[in-house]
């Protein structure tokens, strides 16, 4: 792999990672020991089973000045979380003028993540943008009844 596109290839590879992790974890079916196979299947089937729902959220086009560091966070909807995220500059792969400093999870208030955040680092002499992307989750649980 051309090593200019290897950084932005590693962040979507591991928002990609994080969010079927979170599918697949999230769509184990509780079922009672007694309960048959024929059960459970017709059960999914009526769409008694958990989902998943994934939303990509883009936040606002943030100018970072020249020479400064600044920090842009985006919310996830309402009773839904962060499973990853990122920023982007919008420039070509490997393009020097914006310097990653950090990317994670936003917390508003508490230790509870409710979004994404990350910092870019100016070392131009004109001002540049980028913006916060995050992928949000909501699972609603199944129920399978005997």
């Amino acid at each position: 792999m051309n090593k200019k596109y290897y950084t932005r290839f590693a962040k979507r590879f591991r928002i990609v990672i994080m969010t079927s992790m979170i599918a697949l974890f999230s769509l184990v079916v509780v079922v009672p020991n007694d309960a048959s196979f024929a059960q459970l299947s017709a059960a999914l089937r009526a769409g008694a089973g958990p989902s998943l729902s994934i939303v990509t959220k883009i936040g606002p086009v943030v100018t970072v000045p020249a020479g400064k560091i600044v920090e842009s966070h985006v919310d996830c909807p309402a009773g839904s979380v962060p499973t990853g995220g990122g920023s982007d500059t919008g420039a070509d792969p490997g393009d020097p003028r914006l310097q990653f400093i950090q990317s994670g999870p936003f917390t508003s208030h508490g230790f509870t993540a409710t979004g994404w955040k990350a910092a870019e680092f100016n070392p131009t002499t004109t001002n540049l943008l980028f913006f916060v992307v995050v992928q949000c989750a909501t699972i609603t649980p199944g129920t399978i009844h005997k």
